[in-house]
């Protein structure tokens, strides 16, 4: 089974403090940090991530649905005079046949209606417990697995010998390869 988890964007945005402060300066900087976290560390867990923001106060006339991808991150824009609410709803029935769904919201009326649809409810800061818990995690799981310059401390850096077979080692292969082509062309003609 896969994992979708849908995301009340804005909610989020104004529960959790960083991002709130962020936005009275700059939405559109707020927006990206909240996407470009689940875009690092959310895809993780989730196969599936998409984060609705409503249009509903937007005053654009014939305001149409508008989506963005970043990364495994899917951004909706709703309709002129939809809101995120009734996106989310439908997309918790839409999906709940081929995804686990999780929604991502502190709005109980988001929460009521997506429990009736059979998600999984995670407040905002249930999200940013599991965000942060899969941080440290890619943090643990990959620290010193990455090549380090030559100021690095000693214990992050890979020995010279396979760092020297892994720089040289596979042009040499590469060029034994392309070689061996050219040559079975040669032969042919």
């Amino acid at each position: 089974m896969h994992y979708l988890l849908l995301v009340d964007g804005y909610n989020i945005i104004n529960q959790w403090e960083s991002l709130k402060h962020l936005s009275q300066e700059n939405m559109e900087a707020a927006r990206h940090q909240l996407i470009l976290k689940l875009s690092r560390y959310g895809t993780v867990r989730w196969n599936r991530i998409i984060v609705i923001f409503d249009a509903y106060r937007v005053p654009l006339k014939n305001r149409t649905l508008f989506s963005e991808a970043y990364g495994k991150v899917e951004i909706y824009y709703t309709r002129q005079g939809e809101t995120a609410d009734y996106f989310i709803e439908k997309l918790c029935l839409d999906f709940k046949d081929c995804f686990k769904v999780e929604v991502a919201s502190s709005d109980r009326l988001v929460l009521h209606m997506a429990g009736e649809a059979g998600a999984r409810l995670l407040s905002s800061e249930g999200l940013s417990i599991r965000l942060a818990q899969e941080e440290k995690e890619a943090r643990r799981k990959f620290a010193g697995t990455f090549i380090s310059s030559k100021d690095a401390p000693m214990n992050q850096r890979l020995p010279e010998n396979i760092l020297k077979n892994f720089m040289y080692g596979d042009r040499k292969k590469f060029r034994q390869k392309k070689e061996s082509k050219n040559s079975k062309k040669k032969r042919k003609n």
